[in-house]
Order: C-alpha cells, then structure tokens, then sequence
C-alpha cells in the first residue's frame, strides 16, 4: 500500500521551493493529519512535520505563525534505545527552527543561544538540518552574531560537502553561497563574496522560479557590495515581510 504521506511530503517540499506557500500550508496540515490518524503523531520524528510547517510560514515571512506552530505542537517523547543518533536529531529540530526565527527577526544572539553549545559539533546523524547539511546552520548564526572568523569556515565545509550532490542552480545552496558572502565581508574578504554573489545569483537565473526567501540573503549581499543585483535579482520580487540583518536567514 502506497504510503499517502509521502506524497504529502514530496508535494509540500516542491510547492515550498517554488513559493506556492499556501498550498504547501495546506499539503503539511494534510501531512500531520494523516500521521496522527496512522497512530504515530506523537512520534519523535513526526517533529519534522512541525518544524516544516513553521518554516514555510517563515519562508512567507510570517514569524508569528511560525512560532505559534511551534508552540502548539506536540511535546515528543525521545527514542528509546537510539543507536544511530536520530532520536538527538529530532530533539534538535525545534530548537534549530527556533534559530532561524530568531534569524529572521535580526535577533542573532538569540539565535545562537537557541542551540546547544555543541551544536554543529557532533556527528552529522546527530542534525536534522532540513536545508543542507553538515554545518550550514550554525555558520550563519555565528556570521550574522558578528563572528564570521568562527562561522565562514562552517558554511565553506557545508558547500564543499554538498556541492557534488547538488544540481549547481540548486536554490538551496545559491542562498547558502550568498550567506557565506556575506559573511566573507565582515572577514575581510570582499573578492571572495564577489565571487559567492556572482555564482548564487547565476543559479537564479538558471532556476528563477523558487520562493523568494532563497534569493534574501543576495539581496543582502548585493546592497553591502553597491552591485545592481542584474540577472535574477532584477526578475525576482521580494514579497516577504522584514529581512534580517545576516540577509534574509
């Protein structure tokens, strides 16, 4: 029997991609409804659920839905018996959500208490990171807390981890590239985040219809290097509501 909520994950991660944001609510409200009538919405990685609902609401710029999803999900016990180190990924997922509000409403140092001292530091099984994966959250947090010798390093593990992995217009790692080139400003390293913008905004072109919330961090990016933001920028319409100072997170 084929497993209806797959097909509610695949569809509500495409509609959120390409900014059919409503229909992605509707697809992920479908998704949970489905998981607690098969008995396992109290399940620890039914987490996921909440977490991606939040984060289209934030991906719309809407942060209190986002936080009010959150807030009324449910309490999930942990796995007994974890011996791959998942169950700690479903414990990190809220709080790693929690970070990227608080990133978007500027509140960096928020962001950075969110999460556990070392997060970012265990095993990679450890993360959910539902963008990309092994170290791209804790980077741009470090980045956007003014610490950008800490956290440059993790995002440029993170896109040499998955680039091979990744189509080179995949809009998740565009906006991840004109993060780090936002970070490599503060650094010092303004050839570096010349390059960074011109590839995630290369991307765009190739990919132009995604959300908005993936080109924010270039926006961010272009307004700090005085560039006129050509190519994608110049099509794409930002329509969410305020962007945080680190660029968009």
């Amino acid at each position: 029997m084929i497993d209806q909520r797959w097909f509610a994950t695949y569809l509500a991660a495409l509609a959120m991609a390409t900014g059919q944001h409503q229909r992605a609510h509707a697809l992920l409200q479908e998704r949970i409804g489905l998981r607690i009538r098969a008995g396992d919405g109290g399940a620890p990685f039914a987490s996921y659920d909440w977490v991606q609902l939040s984060h289209n609401a934030v991906m719309q710029g809407d942060v209190a839905a986002a936080k009010a999803v959150l807030l009324r999900a449910p309490q999930f016990k942990p796995l007994v018996g974890d011996l791959h180190g998942s169950g700690m990924a479903d414990s990190n997922a809220s709080a790693e959500q929690w970070a990227r509000i608080r990133l978007h409403e500027a509140d960096a140092a928020a962001a950075l208490a969110v999460l556990s001292a070392s997060y970012g530091l265990e095993p990679a099984e450890y993360r959910s990171e539902p963008t990309l994966a092994p170290h791209a959250l804790r980077g741009e947090v470090l980045c956007a807390a003014g610490r950008p010798a800490q956290g440059l390093p993790y995002l440029q593990a993170t896109i040499s981890a998955t680039e091979p992995a990744l189509s080179p217009a995949a809009p998740a790692l565009a906006r991840l590239r004109a993060v780090a080139g936002r970070c490599a400003l503060p650094a010092g390293d303004r050839a570096s985040a010349a390059q960074w913008a011109a590839r995630a905004r290369t991307a765009f072109v190739a990919q132009a219809p995604v959300s908005d919330w993936y080109r924010l961090p270039l926006h961010g990016l272009d307004r700090a290097l005085g560039t006129s933001g050509s190519g994608a920028l110049a099509t794409g319409r930002v329509r969410i509501g305020a962007v945080a100072a680190s660029g968009g997170s």
